[in-house]
């Protein structure tokens, strides 16, 4: 049902995105094993049902592991590197990095404001200690990230504001996102691809 709505509407590509722990929300529904499992089998029926249909139907999350395992290199992470995403609230106090930072806050890190565009040149963000703190720890996170996870290549490195909502700080690893978008993805994508050589082989 969920995949023939976007086909009768002449949806041609989606993206998923899951409930997670930010902000205010504090449990997602992937927090246990088996939410996890049921995902990885609703993305395999994703692709068998996408294939018979010739492949009209792209999902964002199978198109991006395809590309990684493809290229064997790590995709690009805007939300990890600065100024990739430039985010600016109605008082124009300006931050970078994930958007949702912007409405975060913490005893560390304050408010996440970096500058304001009314009163601050962009490029000050690099003297700005907020920019600088936050910064220093997302690359010590990607660092253990690239050194400890075996689905590196395909992630470069996941979301800060996960890591951030999650466990308080940056320079951590696995999230539950990391969980669900990348490992469940991509182990669910490589054995497809591992059936369906085996399938061309036997026949």
């Amino acid at each position: 049902a969920f995949f023939n709505f976007f086909r009768s509407e002449e949806i041609h590509q989606v993206g998923f995105n899951i409930d997670e722990i930010e902000g205010a929300h504090l449990t997602s529904s992937f927090s246990n094993s088996d939410a996890i499992a049921q995902y990885k089998r609703f993305v395999t029926r994703i692709m068998e049902l996408s294939e018979a249909d010739g492949g009209r139907l792209k999902f964002r999350e199978v198109w991006t592991t395809l590309r990684s395992i493809a290229l064997g290199k790590p995709r690009h992470n805007l939300a990890n590197r600065p100024l990739r995403i430039l985010n600016v609230d109605c008082e124009g106090n300006f931050s970078t990095f994930c958007p949702e930072l912007i409405a975060a806050s913490s005893e560390k890190y304050g408010d996440f404001v970096m500058g304001n565009i009314l009163t601050d040149d962009l490029i000050s963000i690099t003297d700005n200690d907020v920019f600088m703190k936050v910064q220093q720890e997302i690359d010590a996170g990607l660092s253990r990230c690239e050194h400890e996870c075996q689905y590196w290549t395909h992630c470069g490195g996941g979301e800060p504001s996960s890591k951030f909502f999650q466990h308080g700080r940056f320079d951590v690893t696995e999230t539950t996102t990391c969980k669900v978008h990348k490992q469940a993805t991509v182990d669910a994508v490589l054995e497809y691809l591992e059936r369906r050589l085996e399938n061309e082989t036997t026949e």
